[in-house]
């Protein structure tokens, strides 16, 4: 049987590899998006079975956002794709107005909260594992996990999109 501590260590192994990529100026054009596509699917499974724990303390935020802007620009100015339209609430009726969004935004966004746990946990004398696993699965159900599905549905799309057996599908 796995423990909770098991789980969280793989899930910050999988954390470790995303941030990685998204940070690493050779993961660029369409190839890179399929690694940052893949990871994220990985890590977004692995978030939505992390166990409920109990918190002491709030993680105290440790990027200072002009670090975090050079990440966005980064991606940016890396991935294919950036601006698609979205929605707050696909279950919701739709109030016919869909709101523009940020790829890299939304990678931004994942990369921090995730950065933040990873730092700290890389930390002598840093915060208790389970402050930061609680904010990682507190951060995923209450923010990130929405950009996660964003990201996925759009990065779904444009690769679909890009692939040459793409027209095959079209012909159907």
């Amino acid at each position: 049987m796995v423990t909770v501590a098991e789980q969280y260590e793989a899930f910050a192994a999988l954390a470790q590899q995303y941030c990685a990529a998204v940070e690493d100026p050779a993961v660029r054009g369409t190839k890179g998006l399929r690694t940052i596509h893949d990871l994220l699917l990985l890590v977004h499974a692995a978030a939505m079975k992390l166990p409920h724990i109990e918190s002491t303390d709030n993680l105290k935020r440790s990027i200072p956002h002009d670090d975090a802007w050079a990440v966005f620009q980064g991606l940016q100015q890396r991935l294919p794709i950036d601006r698609y339209w979205d929605s707050f609430n696909p279950l919701e009726e739709p109030d016919n107005q869909s709101i523009q969004s940020s790829l890299a935004d939304d990678l931004c966004d994942i990369w921090r909260e995730l950065k933040e746990g990873l730092l700290e946990l890389n930390t002598d004398g840093g915060q208790p594992c389970e402050d930061i696993w609680w904010e990682w699965r507190f951060g995923f159900q209450s923010h990130w996990g929405h950009h996660s599905a964003s990201a996925l549905r759009v990065m779904y799309f444009a690769l679909r999109d890009s692939s040459p057996l793409h027209h095959l599908s079209l012909a159907v």
